[in-house]
């Protein structure tokens, strides 16, 4: 019985271990659209938190033009945000676009924004929640 638990403990750190999961960010919300939001920790400095968002897109299937079936989004993008908890305003930067596999695609047109007010029922009330209220 011993063996047998040593066994499936192994595997189970193994697996964590070598897995292929982005345990680096931490799912935050997502969007009524189905993108999903995560977030990764950079730094915290007297109510300013810094941190990379990261916004995945879903797989959807669509029709082309001929008529066929395809599979569209599955991307993601990256960004730098700096927010001030306590004036509920953030920045963003070094923001890049992925496609589907991974490859970096372009910049968004929304990247390097200054005190930027958050709107309720946003998906950055959202992430302030997560990160300014849940202390």
């Amino acid at each position: 019985m011993k063996k047998i638990l040593f066994t499936l403990l192994i595997l189970v750190i193994s697996g964590k271990t070598f897995s292929q999961t982005d345990d680096e960010f931490q799912y935050v919300t997502s969007s009524k659209s189905g993108n999903e939001v995560y977030i990764h920790f950079e730094k915290d400095n007297y109510g300013t938190k810094e941190f990379w968002l990261k916004m995945t897109e879903p797989i959807k299937m669509t029709k082309s033009k001929s008529g066929k079936i395809i599979k569209t989004g599955g991307g993601y993008t990256l960004e730098y945000i700096k927010m001030n908890c306590s004036e509920k305003e953030y920045a963003s930067s070094d923001a890049v676009k992925y496609d589907k596999n991974g490859n970096p695609t372009q910049r968004p047109e929304y990247y390097d924004t200054y005190n930027q007010k958050i709107i309720p029922g946003s998906v950055m009330s959202g992430v302030y929640k997560y990160i300014c209220e849940s202390e």
